[in-house]
């Protein structure tokens, strides 16, 4: 287990006797201090003050920006106030608990300490290695909120995404950790390719005879999910009609086949997809607001392509091994995989894949893969430059050198470096706060703390 990091700064006579009797509590999980810092585990930070000294701010961005996960114990009352929580959890607490009025305290943070671990084995199986390649901290982030509803609930969840980036993936990780036994199939439905005649066969199933047509028997797709899950990918295009029946089914856990007179029993997680936003479907008319509730009791965004770039080169270089199967995979230039990197995907991972599949059937023999392999049609109609970084570190010294004359010392230096570089990758992103993140190598968390203590000043 990787054990979590403890911060904390400043503590009163009173506080501390509460602190150290909390620490001793949480011995079993052998916690570390911070200067035993062990990467990517998750953050305890420990505060007794409301004070929002200088202080104080630099150790909860230090442990905001090492930290996806962390826990806030606040021991003095008059800080536990709905202000300060807000505050805490908008610059990334992941949780935020009261030392005197959270009954059993060292037993809830260790449920949610060896949840996180939990969590953080299933993303080391061999499944999400195989099929939800990626190592951005957004699309851990993303599977971190699938694994743990699939994990620890039988809620319904909405995905939401573009196209292409791996929406029917997620729902299929969600019924591969639903720990219900004994546990049924999952049953992927498109709703775009429904006809209306045949929508309700689909669904419900039917008899032999039932219609013109049915000359035999037929399963339907609340039959087949049961005990499982039901995916409906572009849920967004269902029906109306299909909407209110739906409602009906998860509602009661009954439906009857076409021609049957008997009702029967189903069970089933359901998982809907889409790249439109419900909730404007729902006022404009298109999307009942009662299945919007049903379908959103957990919502996931699954980011773009363009938001986890870092993951192309492990996404492209799988890609390759799949396209060279039955034949040994040559060397990959770099000049290639750095064009693949930073080209543009409408069709974001799907995109990619088909490009590298197009690549790969133009490659022949046992030459590195490069350039010149990449199809006509695929090509850019202008060579792409990307600057590189100076030669020497000349630009940079001369830089440093006139803040230094303006009298700063070497945390200002710091502070000014890290609020610029965030401010004008934010400006580049367009104010989009993940992806701005992921290019400077730091949380979300850590730049909406900035953002916090930049508008206080």
């Amino acid at each position: 287990m990787k054990y979590p990091t403890i911060w904390y700064k400043d503590f009163t006579r009173h506080s501390q006797r509460s602190r150290d009797a909390l620490l001793k509590s949480l011995a079993t999980i052998k916690a570390c201090v911070k200067d035993h810092f062990v990467a990517s585990a998750p953050g305890l930070i420990l505060l007794d003050t409301a004070d929002t000294s200088d202080a104080v701010c630099v150790l909860l961005e230090e442990a905001f920006q090492r930290h996806e996960r962390t826990i806030v114990v606040i021991f003095d009352n008059e800080m536990y106030r709905s202000e300060v929580i807000w505050e805490l959890l908008f610059a990334g607490a992941s949780k935020v608990y009261d030392f005197e009025h959270t009954p059993l305290i060292h037993q809830v943070i260790e449920e949610q300490l060896n949840r996180w671990h939990t969590i953080e084995g299933l993303i080391q199986t061999d499944f999400v290695k195989e099929n939800l390649i990626g190592e951005s901290a957004i699309w851990k982030n993303t599977l971190r909120e699938m694994i743990e509803i699939a994990t620890y609930s039988e809620s319904s969840v909405l995905i939401i995404g573009e196209s292409g980036t791996g929406k029917e993936m997620l729902s299929r990780l969600v019924h591969h950790f639903d720990p219900r036994r004994p546990k049924g199939n999952i049953v992927l439905v498109d709703c775009t390719t429904i006809s209306p005649e045949l929508s309700g066969s689909e669904f419900f199933g039917h008899e032999k005879g039932a219609f013109t047509g049915a000359v035999n028997a037929r399963e339907g797709a609340f039959s087949l999910a049961n005990n499982g899950t039901l995916f409906l990918d572009e849920i967004g295009e269902l029906p109306l009609r299909l909407q209110a029946e739906l409602l009906r089914v998860i509602q009661e856990g009954m439906y009857k086949p076409i021609g049957d007179n008997f009702w029967k029993k189903t069970v089933f997680r359901l998982v809907g997809a889409t790249n439109r936003l419900l909730d404007q479907e729902v006022r404009n008319g298109r999307f009942r607001l009662d299945l919007y509730y049903r379908l959103s009791s957990w919502v996931c965004k699954v980011p773009s392509l363009e938001e986890r770039r870092e993951d192309i080169p492990l996404l492209a270089q799988r890609f390759f091994e799949k396209s060279f199967q039955k034949r040994d995979l040559p060397s990959i230039d770099a000049s290639l995989m750095a064009y693949l990197t930073c080209r543009s995907y409408q069709g974001n991972v799907r995109e990619l894949q088909q490009l590298i599949q197009r690549i790969a059937n133009q490659h022949v023999g046992k030459s590195p893969i490069t350039l010149a392999d990449i199809p006509s049609l695929d090509r850019p109609e202008r060579q792409i430059l990307v600057e590189s970084l100076p030669s020497s570190n000349d630009e940079y010294q001369n830089a440093i050198q006139k803040i230094l004359e303006r009298g700063l010392n070497l945390r200002e230096l710091r502070d000014l470096t890290t609020q610029t570089a965030i401010e004008l990758t934010l400006r580049r992103e367009k104010g989009r706060v993940a992806q701005a993140a992921n290019r400077l190598g730091i949380t979300s968390r850590a730049i909406q703390f900035r953002k916090t203590r930049k508008q206080e000043e």
